[in-house]
């Protein structure tokens, strides 16, 4: 007994000491590399692009203002809104991030009041002016009440809008209500650029240095992020408005950008974000590096060694289902149901890839 009891020890010990150490599938470097990337490629200059755009809108508006029946200053600051609210689209992913930076976003894209927005307009007594707006419910601010005031109902006409500014009083008004928004980003857009730059509170090497393997690492958080990015624009920008879980009724007021009719280049703002991250580099960018690497490092030896390929060709589909919708998306609800189905189908898809084959490759 003794001896068939310091054989079974023999036995244990020798699994034991042969058993490999557990190894990480992903080295630090190589996590470090697209943090870097991510970090100094996308998120910093991504703030610089937002505060920039800001900067424009506050001086098209003011421009806009001293002029309100000029077209050409009313198609320029058109064109500078969707700019401003593209560039936040494309910071909106790191709303949540290890430097937990999540407070100065309140006011920025909220949905707005729009009684109580025209309640503001109507009180004649009560200037309109950047701190009044800053003291406002987030519902009566931000890049979303500015495309409301601007817009209005017109879906983009001139015309339509230029009646909006034609009385004396109420015009006067809502131009102010407009720079007084225009300036309230501002405080926004300069405080995301210090949070953010080494010459601040230096968030972008704190994302870096957050390298671990664990659920609080910068990685794990942006494949959450990304995860929740695209459930959004498939469920919030697509499905509610397609009526998938409306028996199958367009709800033309859940579309982003109803007022200005620039439903799919919102949207492809937020996509810009999920492509950012992956490949690390801006839109119009090239060769940098981002989750894309370790993904490829992990699926190599896997039974999926495409995976990484197959992302990026999922979410390249977004982009072409996305333009292939003709019309705007308020009309295409109507007239062109199979396309707009066809773009929820594909989103489906893409989160699916990236809520399990992708967290499950990076062992998330």
């Amino acid at each position: 007994m003794k001896i068939i009891y310091q054989i079974s020890t023999l036995i244990v010990l020798f699994f034991f000491s042969c058993k490999d150490d557990p190894v990480e599938p992903i080295s630090i470097s190589d996590r470090r590399k697209a943090l870097a990337a991510i970090g100094y490629n996308v998120i910093t200059p991504s703030y610089v692009d937002f505060q920039n755009s800001v900067n424009g809108l506050i001086a098209e508006t003011a421009a806009f203002a001293d002029n309100t029946t000029d077209h050409r200053k009313l198609n320029r600051l058109k064109e500078v809104w969707l700019q401003c609210a593209i560039s936040w689209k494309r910071i909106s992913l790191f709303e949540s991030n290890p430097a937990n930076s999540q407070f100065i976003f309140d006011g920025i894209y909220g949905t707005p009041d729009t009684l109580e927005v025209k309640k503001i307009l109507n009180n004649i007594e009560q200037n309109i002016d950047s701190s009044y707006i800053q003291g406002l419910n987030p519902n009566c601010k931000g890049i979303q009440t500015y495309e409301y005031l601007l817009f209005g109902q017109s879906k983009g006409d001139n015309a339509t809008i230029l009646e909006l500014f034609a009385d004396e009083i109420h015009g006067r008004r809502r131009s102010d209500y407009l720079l007084s928004l225009s300036k309230s980003l501002k405080y926004y857009a300069d405080r995301g650029i210090y949070k953010w730059s080494a010459g601040g509170e230096d968030y972008v090497n704190k994302f870096i240095q957050a390298d671990g393997a664990g659920s609080d690492g910068s990685i794990s958080v942006l494949v959450n992020q990304m995860e929740r990015h695209i459930s959004l624009i498939k469920s919030e920008r697509v499905g509610r408005p397609l009526g998938i879980n409306n028996g199958g009724q367009p709800q033309v007021n859940a579309l982003d950008g109803k007022w200005s009719n620039k439903c799919a280049e919102l949207l492809l703002g937020e996509m810009d974000a999920i492509l950012a991250v992956y490949l690390g580099h801006k839109v119009g960018s090239v060769n940098y590096t981002g989750l894309n690497l370790l993904v490829n490092i992990v699926s190599a030896n896997s039974n999926n060694p495409s995976l990484s390929s197959e992302i990026e060709n999922h979410i390249d589909s977004v982009y072409s289902k996305t333009l292939s919708i003709s019309t705007p998306f308020d009309r295409a609800l109507f007239s062109d149901r199979e396309s707009v189905n066809e773009l929820y189908q594909e989103l489906e898809t893409l989160e699916g890839l990236i809520k399990n084959d992708m967290k499950q490759a990076l062992g998330l």
